[in-house]
């Protein structure tokens, strides 16, 4: 019987579909977006500005998560926080809100934090794979098709398709 009041309620379904957008938001951040870096980062040419790069993403993971979360919240804040304060700097006051106490922004506002998403973990772990790859299998496919985007779908992408796996299951635990 409460599993049958359970399956009715629906603020259990409205929960459900919130984790659910959560979920492919988390693998979308936790996957896409580091590939993308990683590709980009692979695809400087100077050892230094490449070095810099990695660096430069690699820094916050230094820093805790709890700092993260209170940046964000400070960011936030509807009284004082700085996307407010930089709306009204703007001219545009009747944009700025309650991110995180509008039942319709806190969802989209929880699923921005941590701009712009590039993980270090999946950074380090996507970087791996595709230094991975051996140079003769780019160089092949440069001299047959020059492409890079083509490149990044036919080689790169299946050949750090265990990264990815690794990095949903993470998510998924996460």
């Amino acid at each position: 019987d409460n599993f049958r009041r359970l399956a009715g309620d629906a603020t259990l379904w409205y929960g459900a579909g919130n984790m659910a957008i959560l979920l492919l938001a988390g693998l979308f951040k936790a996957t896409v977006v580091p590939f993308i870096a990683a590709e980009l980062i692979l695809c400087l040419y100077r050892d230094r500005l490449r070095y810099l790069f990695r660096t430069g993403f690699l820094v916050p993971m230094v820093a805790p998560g709890m700092v993260a979360i209170l940046l964000w919240r400070f960011i936030y804040d509807p009284n004082m926080g700085l996307l407010n304060e930089g709306l009204r700097a703007l001219g545009l006051s009747e944009w700025t809100r309650s991110w995180l106490g509008e039942p319709h922004l806190a969802l989209p506002a929880i699923i921005f934090m941590g701009f712009p998403w590039i993980g270090a973990l999946g950074l380090l772990i996507y970087m791996a794979g595709l230094m991975n790859i051996p140079q003769g299998t780019h160089e092949a496919f440069r001299l047959d098709s020059g492409n890079i985007l083509r490149r990044i779908i036919a080689i790169d992408a299946p050949l750090v398709r265990g990264q990815t796996r690794l990095l949903v299951i993470l998510t998924f635990i996460g």
